[in-house]
């Protein structure tokens, strides 16, 4: 889970290299401009790159980030997002691959099934059962798309860039919230509720039943929905803000960016596609520490996910890995260190899970989140043990039997990924300790939006990456690990049983 922890801004702020005055003569101006002069083709002769872009929010002047070879000295350690994922297909399979579902593979044979066949297909599923449902689900968005014009769907997709503005609009007006309330309004009654122009809601509402996400029952009268319902809840009118203020914000710059970089990914945190629509070099979590509201409504998008989404522990076979095999322990051992833990949520469930079984669980992360931990949740679940650490040193906790990295590796780049399973390496007892990594296992085939959506933000958001598992074994083998099995879950999450033989590399 990601939480972010409000800090005053300092006395001095540092210096920003990204807001550069239009002083030619400026120092910082200089270093930056021979910085970009000296960058390969084909990047040297991209217009973009020597045309600084103006900010309108402040009227200096912002030249494009560069992409770094060598990571920043101090990187942030926070904790890191955790997001609902849903209809995914699984990944490519491999001798240690273990399946948590019957997959589809992700990709369309080259004749397409007839609607007959498609409707057919259909007929004989039960729409209570998790995997018939998908299965009827895939059918009839395959049915819409055999149907609809191409044309047309080019062109709702060109306008689909309303979307998340006009929910954040609906979201600041009540709109959701009202329709739960009163069942059905007119827009005269909105507008009367919410201090909008009449003519506005109107507008405002005819882009929400566009989406079906409420409904016009007569002129000027709408009604909720279960989608418009589902707005209510906090950690999704919360999540509306976030998607809007940071990541659709960063993704609106990001073909710039690219372009300007010569169409590779982001490899630096610190100088990326979102420094770069926000005119800084903080970080997505340094821009939120010293935005008490964006923070506060990050946290709530976070925490209502993590609540809808299963614990680890419970989805998969977390006890047999731990224990299976494992002689006797004692309670002086330590278990499991979460290493970006949080809050520790995950070892409480744990600690359920495995009640009769003895040794310590750590949760580990920066000295501002667990300083942030409610003491009634430290009272839940006394057995959870917390400690600070930044996960870019090396692992103070050696000979554990198992460290966990759950939606840590998808925010880094490669290299700096590497460097932290390196960290843990180093404190794996060969043969005995275990390290498990939690993240999303992408197909090489078709996934869903959702899947897809999430790897343009940890790229716009944090020059991160969600891997396939060919990405997932390699990242592994640079950090002089083993991959021993590999679990996908039905959302596409998975878990990577890594191990360590004890070579050094």
């Amino acid at each position: 889970m990601s939480t972010v922890t409000l800090e005053e801004p300092p006395m001095e702020a540092p210096q920003r290299l990204a807001t550069i005055k239009t002083d030619e003569n400026s120092e910082v101006a200089s270093k930056i401009m021979a910085q970009f002069h000296a960058l390969p083709t084909p990047v040297e002769d991209n217009p973009l790159l020597k045309t600084p872009c103006k900010d309108a929010l402040n009227g200096t002047t912002f030249l494009p980030p560069l992409v770094m070879d060598t990571p920043p000295e101090s990187p942030v350690v926070c904790e890191k997002p955790q997001t609902v994922l849903s209809n995914l297909h699984d990944g490519p399979v491999s001798p240690e691959h273990k399946k948590m579902h019957p997959p589809s593979s992700g990709f369309l044979p080259l004749e397409p099934p007839s609607l007959t066949s498609l409707i057919q297909s259909m007929s004989d599923k039960d729409p209570y059962n998790t995997l018939d449902k998908a299965l009827i689900l895939d059918s009839a968005r395959e049915i819409v798309r055999q149907l609809e014009n191409p044309g047309e769907r080019a062109m709702e997709l060109l306008m689909s860039f309303s979307i998340v503005p006009i929910l954040k609009i609906a979201v600041d007006m009540d709109i959701f919230q009202l329709l739960a309330t009163h069942s059905e309004l007119t827009a005269s009654q909105i507008a009367r509720f919410s201090g909008a122009e009449e003519e506005f809601v109107v507008r405002i509402m005819r882009v929400l039943a566009s989406l079906h996400i409420t409904t016009i029952t007569s002129p000027r009268t709408y009604t909720h929905t279960p989608l418009s319902q589902t707005f209510t809840a906090p950690p999704l009118a919360a999540g509306i803000s976030v998607v809007h203020e940071q990541a659709f914000r960063a993704a609106s710059r990001l073909p710039e960016y690219i372009a300007a970089h010569g169409y590779h990914n982001p490899s630096n945190p610190r100088t990326g596609p979102y420094q770069f629509a926000f005119n800084t070099f903080d970080s997505w979590f340094e821009w939120l520490a010293i935005r008490p509201r964006a923070a506060a409504n990050f946290n709530a998008f976070m925490t209502g996910y993590r609540a809808a989404k299963p614990a680890w522990a419970a989805l998969f076979p977390v006890e047999d890995l731990l224990f299976q095999g494992l002689p006797d322990a004692n309670h002086a051992d330590v278990t499991v260190v979460d290493v970006g833990g949080g809050f520790g949520h995950d070892l409480h469930i744990l600690a359920e899970h495995c009640a009769r079984k003895p040794g310590r669980l750590i949760c580990q992360d920066q000295a501002s989140v667990v300083g942030s931990v409610p003491a009634a949740l430290r009272d839940q679940a006394p057995r959870v043990e917390f400690m600070t650490h930044d996960f870019f040193t090396p692992q103070p906790i050696h000979g554990a039997r198992a460290y966990v990295l759950k939606h840590i590796c998808h925010d880094w780049p490669h290299e700096m990924a590497v460097q932290i399973l390196r960290n843990i390496r180093g404190a794996m007892t060969p043969g005995y300790s275990k390290l498990f990594i939690l993240d999303l296992v992408m197909p090489q085939g078709r996934v869903g939006l959702p899947a897809a959506g999430l790897d343009v933000v940890m790229m716009s958001g944090f020059a991160g990456t969600e891997r396939e598992e060919r990405l997932w074994r390699e990242l592994v083998e640079e950090a002089g690990l083993r991959v021993a099995g590999v679990w996908v879950g039905e959302d596409g999450d998975g878990l990577l049983e890594v191990v360590f033989d004890g070579e050094m590399i």
